[in-house]
C-alpha cells in the first residue's frame, strides 16, 4: 500500500513528466545540452513502484521504450533537417511525446487507485487492526485480576475504616 506521501510523489512525477514532454522539440537536440534518459531521472518513482505495488515491472518496461526512444531522439543531436529525414524525425518526436504522456496517465491512474484506496479505509478499520484482540485466557486472566483486586482494596479499605 502506498502512503499518502508516496501518492503525492507519483503525482508530481506524473506532472514533470507532462512538462518533459512538452518541452520536446521538433527541432534536432541542442549539441550542447544532454538530457538524462527517462529511467534514470525517474528513477526513484520505478523503484517505488516496484517495491510497493504490482504494475512496477509494467512501468519499468515502458521506461526502458521511452529510453530507446529518448537515445533515439539524442542521436538527432546536431544534425540538420532535411527534406528528406524531416517526417521521420518529427515522427519520432511525437512518439516519444506520446510515450511521455501515456506514463504519465498510468502514473496519475495508479495514484489515483490507491488515493481510493486509502480514503476507503475508515478511522474504525484502522484502530481495529492496531489493536490486538485478546484471546480468551487473556481476557479471563483480566477478570480474575480484576476481582481479586477488588476483593483485596475492598479488604483494606474494611479494616481501615472499621478496625
Amino acid at each position: 500500500m502506498l502512503t499518502q506521501k508516496e501518492i503525492k510523489q507519483i503525482e508530481q512525477f506524473s506532472n514533470e513528466l507532462k512538462k518533459w514532454a512538452d518541452n520536446q522539440s521538433y527541432n534536432p537536440p541542442c549539441a550542447t545540452k544532454v538530457q538524462l534518459t527517462p529511467s534514470w531521472r525517474y528513477k526513484k518513482v520505478i523503484l517505488l513502484l516496484c517495491a510497493k505495488t504490482n504494475i512496477g515491472a509494467k512501468v519499468e518496461n515502458i521506461f526502458t521504450e521511452l529510453d530507446q526512444l529518448h537515445q533515439e531522439y539524442e542521436s538527432w543531436r546536431a544534425k540538420t533537417l532535411t527534406e528528406n529525414n524531416e517526417e521521420k524525425f518529427r515522427t519520432l518526436v511525437d512518439c516519444l511525446k506520446g510515450t511521455c504522456y501515456d506514463l504519465a496517465d498510468t502514473f496519475q491512474q495508479i495514484a489515483q487507485i490507491y488515493r481510493e484506496e486509502l480514503s476507503s479505509e475508515t478511522p474504525a478499520e484502522t484502530e481495529r487492526n492496531a489493536t490486538p484482540v485478546k484471546s480468551e485466557r487473556e481476557s479471563w486472566l483480566w477478570k480474575l485480576y480484576e476481582k481479586t483486586l477488588k476483593v483485596i482494596v475492598d479488604a483494606v479499605l474494611g479494616k481501615v475504616w472499621h478496625p
